[in-house]
């Protein structure tokens, strides 16, 4: 009898336990489940040009949102917050290094306050063309170089050439000497300043918002700049010629990613967004290439006359620039003078 009621004890017993496993494997299952849910990680992008922009930021922006989003089976959101409604570049990047979002886009120039290297990309006269840009950017002494003073800092950076910077006039240049006291409006770029005043011209650091009403007046005779910029302004009734060769400038920009925000992803899915970085910079790149073509042709039916100086001109031209250049690596030795050598020694063997 006693017997009996122990077996009756431990199947009760058992029943419990087995109930209540299952109670448990079913408790754990949904939090697990829920866990997965939770688990999207969402990555947030800045810049700050209008959402219905056709500007690069947010070409490379949204370029990245797709690649990131298609690859990732759903692990991954990427969140594209235009027009500086999260944050203007300075506080930006200040995020991007914290954590706090994934990327801001930004120019060259707004880099170039967390680490002087990149103002090298800024000379006017430095680079002749994109496919020198490139080199020097994927030069182990060069561009790589920046990007690990960038990195120590806490910003992955993957550059792209924006626009081809010339000269535009209201009268054709041919020589240094047509330069001579031109009167030309600039932005409040120093380096821009510096390498102007350097070619005799008389600078007006003006927003570009008000070059058009500048030029008609005569407040200033001429500006420099890529060929989008002008066309989107129709600044060809004012501005009649473009300096075509040698260029002044090949304007880069570029996406600061968080190292924080990298470093917090799983191994693969941390490769998957940097290899869609890099395909979104290299696809901006090919169509930044294809306005800046697009829109000169487009000025040139308009009226435009390009010029491409003699040589010897030419040489002039950069023989000004390269004192600009001499200058600012003497303020900035440790920064730039070794990246000055490794654009100059491309330059020599392109």
């Amino acid at each position: 009898m006693k017997k009996k009621r122990l077996v009756t004890v431990w199947l009760i017993v058992g029943f419990f336990l087995l109930f209540a496993g299952l109670s448990f494997a079913a408790s754990w299952g949904k939090q697990a489940i829920a866990a997965t849910k939770e688990s999207l990680v969402v990555l947030k992008i800045s810049h700050s040009l209008p959402g219905t922009s056709k500007g690069l930021k947010v070409l490379i922006s949204k370029k990245v949102k797709e690649l990131i989003e298609q690859r990732s089976g759903g692990r991954l959101k990427v969140e594209i917050h235009p027009g500086a409604e999260l944050y203007k570049d300075p506080d930006g990047l200040v995020a991007t290094a914290r954590g706090t979002i994934f990327s801001q886009v930004v120019s060259s120039d707004a880099l170039a306050t967390w680490e002087k290297g990149i103002e090298i990309l800024s000379m006017y006269g430095m680079f002749d063309n994109r496919e020198h840009v490139t080199r020097f950017v994927a030069d182990e002494n060069g561009g790589q170089e920046i990007f690990r003073r960038l990195e120590k800092k806490g910003l992955v950076v993957s550059l792209y050439q924006s626009g081809t910077w010339m000269l535009w006039t209201k009268n054709k240049v041919t020589s240094i000497d047509d330069v001579n006291g031109l009167k030309v409006r600039t932005t409040k770029s120093k380096m821009e300043a510096a390498s102007m005043k350097a070619l005799g011209c008389i600078v007006y650091p003006l927003p570009v918002s008000e070059l058009y009403s500048a030029a008609q007046t005569g407040l200033v005779d001429g500006a420099v700049t890529q060929p989008l910029s002008i066309a989107s302004r129709k600044l060809e009734e004012v501005l009649h010629f473009a300096l075509q060769k040698p260029a002044f400038n090949i304007n880069s920009a570029g996406m600061a990613v968080s190292k924080v925000v990298l470093n917090s992803l799983p191994s693969d899915l941390k490769k998957l967004v940097l290899q869609s970085i890099n395909e979104a910079t290299d696809y901006t790149n090919d169509q930044a290439a294809k306005v800046d073509k697009y829109y000169a042709e487009k000025l040139k039916a308009s009226g435009v006359t390009f010029v491409t100086l003699l040589p010897a001109e030419a040489a002039k031209f950069k023989k000004r620039f390269k004192k600009v250049h001499e200058a600012f690596v003497k303020e900035n030795p440790k920064a730039l003078k070794g990246l000055l050598e490794v654009a100059e020694k491309l330059e020599q063997t392109k």
